[in-house]
């Protein structure tokens, strides 16, 4: 019987999805129902085992679609904390003038979507956290000295530290101009840096 035949006489139809427990949570709103598509009938299946693997197209779908292409795979050569601790450093320059600007978030945000951030250190979480520790580190100057030292430590190589710098510069100019205390900052960073 079609759907079209099944609607004229006033039955019921439904589609039958063939996916992931996404899916199946999405469109069915059934913890383990599932419509077996050569039958028609509903069965219950264990979508997490492994024998039943094949069931899923969505993660597989999902996976093409969002991951990296070997073309674009990028290697920035930095590792992990030196990732975060260039983001620390973008995070502090920001609050340099005490005014933040759009623009310098979009810089950072764009700047980290050119790194191997690693998935196992969401950003958004790691973003938060190191805003709030630049926020601390421009109020009080004992925390921003331990602060300033992480960051030091963590840039552990001269290439890094230039790159850091380079990065701070072009922070600095994201808004439109330079201000007296973002000059200032460069110049201590600078001096913390080399």
């Amino acid at each position: 019987m079609t759907r079209v035949g099944a609607s004229e006489r006033g039955q019921r139809t439904s589609f039958k999805i063939v996916c992931c427990n996404f899916c199946k949570r999405l469109f069915l709103k059934a913890g383990w129902r599932w419509v077996d598509r050569n039958t028609g009938k509903k069965k219950l299946y264990d979508l997490q085992s492994k024998k039943n693997q094949s069931i899923h197209s969505m993660p597989s779908f999902l996976k093409k679609l969002f991951r990296k292409s070997d073309a674009s795979a990028q290697n920035d050569g930095l590792t992990q904390p030196q990732r975060e601790a260039i983001v620390d450093l973008l995070s502090y320059c920001m609050y340099a003038d005490n005014f933040v600007f759009l623009a310098e978030n979009r810089f950072i945000t764009d700047t980290v979507a050119k790194f191997d951030w690693d998935p196992k250190v969401p950003f958004d979480q790691f973003s938060v956290r190191s805003i709030a520790n630049a926020r601390n580190a421009t109020e009080s100057q004992v925390y921003r000295d331990q602060f300033l030292a992480s960051i030091r430590d963590r840039l552990d190589t001269a290439a890094v530290k230039g790159q850091a710098l380079d990065l701070c510069q072009e922070l600095f100019v994201a808004d439109g101009a330079r201000s007296e205390e973002e000059d200032a900052m460069l110049q201590n960073l600078r001096q913390l840096l080399e």
